[in-house]
């Protein structure tokens, strides 16, 4: 009976979690893909619920799981952290959805006066006296209060809200997916046939319950004028665009690449930015076609277009404060760009609009030393030292917001003690060498991360890195005999097995976090060559290595490697860099040389690499000769 308990107990904390990026995610997402290929509300349904129920098996399997290790621990850290890492992810999930802000990207779009129906996602108290102001009668809330507690404290809040701003709130409750709504779906038809009123629509995101109620509004009463308000996509801190990542600068100002057709179509021209300002130079030949492109675009959506060059030379300093401050004085938010990235190591003039930026947010500083002049005073333009400047703004890119360590956290978690678990059992219940179990472990981690950083960028990979560090460390503090340790810890490295388990993971960190901030979204290439490459030249070394030779270490612990072992780092590693760079977009002939190259050049630096600093060395010489050939 306790373990019965003890597993509900995990299945709904675990289940709440999961669904909360579930719904967020897979689910948003499928709705949306949905819509756009002409779905049926019936085939959408059946979808969304077929993802659902996967959602409620994988939760009590994992449940379950958990269930197991808490009831058979003999360790009261087990039996009594599991479930409180699982309350924790829970209540990160509701304080997420308990705060609006944190998931509604609010929009303020002015529609004309005919549109009748306006379906969008929870207003905010800003967005509802706006809504007024637009000449709307009505708000229509389809938030329904059996989604405790979140939903029904936010009917609450909007019906304040709405009365506030002297809006009608028409509560019309509908749960997504769940039944045929038929009550609501009446109401609907009512309004849309008898209502005379001008109606803002809303669920929760935007996304699921508005399409429904368009739809019905929309078949019951075909004349009637409607608009989608679906929020754009947000800009957000690390995101990468095909031209690099993205920095937040400011609250709401945004440092971009130039961003491609589809991007500006994604991100910028449906966003609430109404000024972009770009920093490509008119009086350069290869810049200009770019510039006249855009202003063409911006001027057809109506979006104000700045082009603020940065001059070079010895006038690039003070031309930068001049460009840093002139974009300070702006309304946000606010889009500025380059052609590159800061990140990639080849855009100076990103860089120093970072740089100068940095210095005109500290000129704006109320509180200085006494006795201390401004920077600039007595007319001189202050200087611009680049490693002092930008430290703070690239190791913040790294840091994961508090919305992406509530919705990737709990899985990430899960996923890194899988393969703890997989690797600890391998050595201690199979008899694995500790060579193959260690770098099994390897290759799950480094392959994971070059899929994070290629689909999210640097913070979800720092977020998952933090995550791989505190499992290791635990291990490490349990010492010998314990199934992880014991797969990581190989017995030639004794007497100094946890020095060679302490310092790979501090060299990988620090191999992962050069490699992004120097070399920005082909980062991924040094985290798959090294994952991959290393991960198989070890026990390849191990089992084939017949041509050796020394090499440095630490600790007076020997070290060896093979040239059978550098032959499958470099034939391994080039095969992961190219499937890489071509599910990057690399066309196949160009991956391939790439790849030859990158893999070639981690594979040189490697088998020459101190003993526990080539993970390294060999991420940052694979993604820095990636950067080099196609940055």
């Amino acid at each position: 009976m306790k373990r019965v308990s003890i597993f509900l107990f995990l299945w709904l904390t675990v289940g709440f979690s999961t669904g909360t990026g579930t719904l967020l995610g897979p689910v948003a997402w499928i709705a949306t893909a949905g819509r756009a290929a002409g779905w049926s509300e019936g085939v959408e349904a059946s979808v969304v619920r077929a993802v659902i129920g996967a959602l409620v098996l994988g939760s009590a399997a994992i449940a379950a799981a958990l269930a197991a290790v808490v009831a058979r621990s003999p360790l009261a850290h087990l039996r009594y952290g599991v479930p409180a890492l699982a309350i924790v992810a829970a209540l990160g999930a509701l304080w997420l959805w308990m705060t609006p802000e944190m998931v509604v990207t609010d929009v303020a779009v002015v529609h004309p006066p005919g549109s009748s129906f306006t379906f969008g996602p929870l207003p905010s108290e800003e967005r509802m006296a706006q809504l007024e102001r637009e000449g709307y009668t009505a708000v229509v809330s389809l938030l329904h209060p059996a989604v405790v507690p979140f939903e029904l404290k936010l009917i609450a809040d909007g019906r304040a809200a709405a009365a506030a701003a002297g809006l009608q709130y028409i509560h019309v409750p509908m749960l997504p997916w769940v039944g045929g709504n038929s009550e609501a779906v009446a109401r609907l038809e009512g309004l849309a046939r008898y209502g005379k009123g001008r109606y803002y629509v809303h669920c929760y995101l935007g996304k699921d319950r508005v399409g429904l109620a368009r739809r019905t509004v929309e078949r019951a009463e075909p004349a009637v004028p409607t608009v989608s308000e679906e929020p754009a996509p947000r800009l957000l801190d690390g995101q990468l665009f095909e031209r690099g990542e993205i920095v937040e600068v400011a609250p709401d100002l945004f440092l971009t690449p130039y961003p491609t057709d589809d991007e500006m179509i994604r991100f910028i021209l449906p966003g609430p930015y109404t000024t972009v300002v770009s920093l490509l130079d008119p009086d350069d030949a290869d810049d200009l076609p770019w510039i006249e492109k855009e202003r063409a675009l911006m001027t057809a959506h109506a979006i104000e277009f700045l082009v603020l060059p940065i001059p070079r030379g010895d006038e690039g300093p003070q031309g930068a404060l001049d460009v840093a401050r002139r974009v300070a004085s702006l309304p946000r938010p606010l889009v500025v760009h380059a052609f590159l990235s800061p990140g990639s190591g080849r855009s100076p003039v990103a860089e120093a609009f970072l740089r100068a930026f940095a210095l005109v947010e500290a000129e704006a500083m109320p509180v200085r030393p006494p006795g201390q002049a401004p920077a600039g005073a007595r007319g001189e333009a202050p200087s611009i030292e680049p490693a002092a400047a930008t430290d703070g703004t690239l190791l913040a890119r790294s840091v994961p917001s508090a919305r992406l360590t509530i919705l990737a956290g709990p899985p990430l978690l899960l996923w890194t003690a899988v393969a703890a678990a997989l690797a600890g059992w391998l050595r201690t219940a199979r008899r694995m060498a500790a060579p193959y179990t260690r770098k099994i472990f390897h290759f799950a981690i480094f392959s994971t991360a070059g899929i994070l950083h290629f689909a999210g960028g640097l913070p979800v990979v720092s977020l998952f890195g933090g995550i791989v560090s505190a499992a290791v460390l635990y291990a490490v503090g349990r010492g010998d005999g314990f199934a992880f340790y014991e797969a990581m810890a190989r017995p030639s490295d004794a007497p100094r097995r946890t020095l060679f388990i302490v310092l790979p993971l501090v060299t990988t960190a620090v191999g992962g976090l050069a490699s992004a901030l120097l070399f920005g979204r082909l980062a991924y290439v040094g985290y798959l060559v090294a994952g991959w490459g290393d991960a198989v030249g070890e026990p390849v070394g191990t089992a084939f290595g017949r041509t050796r030779y020394r090499v440095p270490s630490l600790g007076g612990v020997g070290a060896t490697r093979s040239l059978e072992g550098s032959t499958a780092v470099f034939l391994v590693g080039a095969l992961a860099a190219f499937l890489g760079l071509s599910l990057g977009g690399v066309t196949p002939a160009v991956a391939m040389g790439a790849a030859l190259a990158c893999a070639a050049v981690g594979t040189a630096v490697e088998a020459f690499s101190t003993h526990g600093l080539d993970n390294l060395t060999l991420q940052v010489a694979a993604s820095g000769t990636a950067w080099l050939l196609l940055g």
